[in-house]
């Protein structure tokens, strides 16, 4: 065998090798979960997060929506400057709500300086810490 058909064998060896590892591609038939796992059973928490633990999720609807209907609604209705009856009215406010910063909220500033409610009870700590945690973790509507 001369060297040039040598050089031609290597190089045909060099291709078959180098490309052996790219034979037709897996095909998945089950589900993909949030991971990109084929057939895998991850997903999303209420707040989002991919394999998250939905405990430490603080939903707008289940907990906060609650919270303004019983505290806040009574003057912060449809018919006022500042509407909370809904996510979408109290985010088209101005500043009201600044997703992942809730100490640059004016709910959350209003709130826990007490000035918020006037005419309804104080909310407790607990409720005040629901509301930060809600905002800091975006302020989903969720």
């Amino acid at each position: 065998m001369t060297k040039a058909n040598l050089y031609i064998v290597l190089i045909l060896l060099f291709s078959i090798w180098s490309c052996s590892d790219k034979g037709n591609p897996i095909i998945c038939n089950d589900a993909v979960d949030c991971t990109g796992e084929c057939g895998g059973n991850a997903q999303e928490d209420e707040c989002g997060i991919c394999g998250g633990d939905s405990s430490t999720c603080i939903s707008f609807s289940n907990d906060i929506q609650p919270i303004l209907n019983e505290y806040c609604i009574n003057c912060h209705g449809s018919s006022g400057n500042l509407s909370l009856e809904s996510y979408i009215d109290m985010m088209n406010a101005n500043s009201v709500v600044i997703p992942g910063n809730h100490t640059e909220s004016s709910l959350w500033t209003e709130i826990n300086e007490g000035t918020m409610p006037k005419y309804s009870p104080k909310l407790n700590q607990e409720l005040i810490n629901k509301i930060a945690s809600w905002i800091d973790q975006g302020a989903d509507d969720n």
